[in-house]
């Protein structure tokens, strides 16, 4: 029988196995574009600068409202 690379696991290729890490990464940005989509104004615009921030966008001009 010949030995596997340490990496490799129940015959999956190194890029198919997920870590613990990459996995909390993406509950947190799923729990992040829910809050956005569906939580309270005040969640919800909290949420949408953060993905800003994240994507490196600049805040959008205040505009009057009148």
């Amino acid at each position: 029988m010949t030995e596997q690379p340490p990496d490799v696991r129940d015959g999956q290729a190194p890029s198919e196995v997920t870590s613990p890490d990459s996995r909390r990464g993406r509950a947190a940005g799923l729990a992040v574009v829910i809050t956005a989509l569906f939580g309270s104004d005040r969640f919800s615009e909290r949420a949408f600068r953060l993905l800003r921030r994240l994507a490196d966008r600049p805040e959008p001009t205040k505009r009057d409202r009148g």
